[in-house]
């Protein structure tokens, strides 16, 4: 079993960086290509904030901002400065137990480990969850007033709900049967290619009816409501995932009527993955847990 006593044991050293002259562009690349939604911004080698899918969401999302190309942008208007809200500065010796009493004290999405001026690797909570060994159901941890969208939904909709409410992912619905799951980077990158691909005339009126179907991702991992907490942990760990609707599984004849409904793309979709085996039936949503939730739980 691996032992973590100090940030160093615990970091990814393979630190994707980007200059502050990087172009937005530059950014969406590395979310594309690597899956990562943080990333540290430098000058002239020198650590000077985070970037992040939330700054691009925020400042990008916006339909005032519709005409401007995301070439133009340069990531040192999307960096954040402010440690203890988007990131947070460690050492390499920094034991494990004050990252995590930081982590769950502040939420900070990510730890910058520095070494005599240098970036020498980072912590994000998806290393956190290597941490945790609770085998408490995860019934009793999780969320179970769940904010969710529907495929017909705006993705502005989705966009100011992540926003006001500080929310990572949402649920995708229809009639609480999960169909999808949509993502701050999912919007993020779809917004970019709006603006990217679009005649200017036409972006703001895009970027109005762009829709959660156009964005969300159909292959959802759901867990049951007796899964311990270092299972669902470990799940996320090996999935890349950041959060786990918590479902029930349903007949066709339970929820007949919600299905006939059911946008047949959509549909055709759920059957595919229950007659392959990949999901026991229809999930019916009960509740969610994130790495937040999970991370609350480390004992060190």
């Amino acid at each position: 079993m691996e032992k973590f006593e100090k940030a160093a044991d615990l970091m990814t050293r393979d630190v994707i960086v980007l200059p502050k002259a990087a172009s937005l562009n530059e950014f969406v690349k590395i979310m594309e290509k690597y899956g990562i939604t943080k990333v540290p911004v430098v000058d002239d080698g020198k650590f000077v904030g985070v970037i992040s899918d939330r700054s691009v969401l925020d400042k990008i999302g916006s339909i005032r901002s519709g005409t401007i190309s995301p070439s133009r942008i340069h990531v040192s208007s999307l960096t954040s400065h402010e440690e203890g809200k988007d990131y947070y500065v460690i050492s390499p010796d920094t034991p494990i137990e004050r990252v995590v009493s930081i982590a769950k004290d502040t939420e900070v999405p990510m730890f910058v480990v520095m070494e005599e001026g240098e970036i020498a690797g980072v912590i994000t909570k998806s290393d956190l969850l290597r941490l945790v060994k609770s085998d408490v159901p995860i019934e009793k941890i999780m969320k179970r007033n769940v904010f969710s969208v529907a495929p017909d939904d705006r993705i502005i909709h989705a966009r100011h709900m992540m926003l006001n409410e500080n929310i990572e992912r949402l649920p995708v619905l229809h009639k609480g049967i999960v169909v999808g799951i949509i993502s701050e980077m999912d919007i993020a990158l779809h917004l970019v290619k709006i603006k990217e691909h679009t005649p200017t005339k036409w972006i703001q009126q895009h970027l109005r009816e762009a829709l959660i179907r156009d964005a969300m991702k159909t292959e959802v991992i759901c867990a049951d409501l007796n899964t311990s907490a270092s299972y669902a942990a470990q799940i996320m760990w090996d999935e890349g995932i950041g959060c786990l609707p918590i479902v029930i599984w349903k007949s066709y004849e339970d929820e007949s009527q919600n299905i006939e409904d059911m946008d047949s793309t959509i549909r055709s979709i759920l059957e595919m993955r229950i007659k392959s085996g990949k999901i026991r039936g229809y999930p019916k949503i009960m509740g969610i847990i994130t790495r937040t939730d999970l991370i609350r739980l480390i004992s060190v």
